[in-house]
């Protein structure tokens, strides 16, 4: 949430990247779960981005695979050669370019009526840890024109949830919270700050990233409410779910509170209170061990977005002198 407190900053920035950026950002194709892509390093072992595989499924109803497809790739930056038909309904292709940032790279399929397109964004950049793959954003509707933060993965690994502020003079004005998706081009002023839900469709495999929908997103009881919520947790056995509070007190946002909900970000949050809720300090990022009952958080200064820092624990008393406390 601190992150908040640097709004007004970042947002000329924001808008001078926006001006700068106008005409060259691809048009998002539309992804569909019977026509997927994925990205990896060609050469893993090699520090530096000189090739990316990539490869597409496609498939009628996501089950009948349909090979000799007519399929042609094109990238924002860089060129897409060497595309192979390997006969199962999988095509791929090396990207090949300069190591500049990000790259977005197209497939389509001819042969449908109307032509299908599905799209993916990789990071391609000159030193690379072997250990790790390429980054791959994930595509719309989960990444947008907005702000996309504090993600967090649901135990089942089926739903994200992560924190979403639109960037919108014109709806803000007046006083309307365009859900996510629905955004108009070119915002630049902040609205609310809200936790949305992405759920993976089942039989996605997970290298698909293309997969995560919004099409049936919870958009949170708390949209309508003069408050930023963030950090979405949700504890391993489902139970219950955390997130951090920024209440509007009619001059400006008051310190953020760590609040409890249910696991489907679906009722009206309830704050912790004090001694978690510290006077004068902002609550944040709040973790909770379900096996030993101890909420993990970090605390800040409001007044001052440069202080330090902390991390700090609270056990529920009903764990105090529990057995299981280890």
């Amino acid at each position: 949430m601190r992150k908040i407190l640097l709004t007004l900053t970042l947002l000329t920035i924001t808008i001078l990247m926006l001006s700068c950026n106008e005409g060259k950002s691809p048009t998002t194709p539309t992804d569909t779960q019977d026509f997927k892509i994925a990205a990896a390093r060609w050469n893993p072992s090699n520090t530096s981005i000189e090739a990316v595989n990539i490869t597409v499924a496609r498939t009628q109803d996501g089950a009948m695979e349909l090979p000799g497809r007519d399929i042609t790739m094109t990238a924002t930056s860089g060129s897409v050669t060497g595309l192979t038909d390997h006969g199962d309904g999988t095509y791929d292709a090396v990207w090949t370019g300069a190591p500049e940032g990000e790259v977005t790279v197209v497939a389509t399929d001819n042969d449908s009526d109307p032509v299908v397109q599905t799209s993916i964004t990789f990071l391609a950049l000159e030193y690379l840890d072997p250990e790790w793959e390429v980054p791959v954003k994930l595509a719309a509707p989960v990444s947008t024109d907005g702000w996309e933060t504090a993600s967090f993965l649901y135990p089942s690994g089926n739903n994200l949830a992560f924190a979403y502020i639109t960037l919108d003079w014109v709806a803000l004005a007046a006083n309307i919270i365009r859900p996510i998706g629905e955004e108009r081009p070119g915002q630049s002023i902040p609205q609310t700050l809200n936790i949305y839900i992405a759920e993976r469709p089942a039989g996605v495999n997970p290298q698909w990233w293309t997969g995560w929908t919004v099409e049936n997103a919870q958009v949170n009881l708390f949209q309508s409410l003069p408050m930023y919520l963030s950090a979405p947790m949700v504890t391993s056995d489902n139970s219950m779910a955390f997130c951090t509070v920024q209440e509007f007190n009619g001059l400006g946002y008051d310190p953020t509170t760590i609040y409890s909900l249910d696991s489907g970000f679906m009722n009206a949050p309830t704050a912790l209170g004090p001694p978690v809720d510290m006077t004068g300090l902002g609550e944040d990022n709040p973790y909770y061990d379900v096996t030993r009952g101890w909420l993990y958080f970090d605390t800040y200064d409001l007044g001052d977005p440069l202080s330090k820092q902390n991390i700090w624990a609270a056990q529920g008393l009903e764990y105090r002198d529990a057995a299981v406390y280890r």
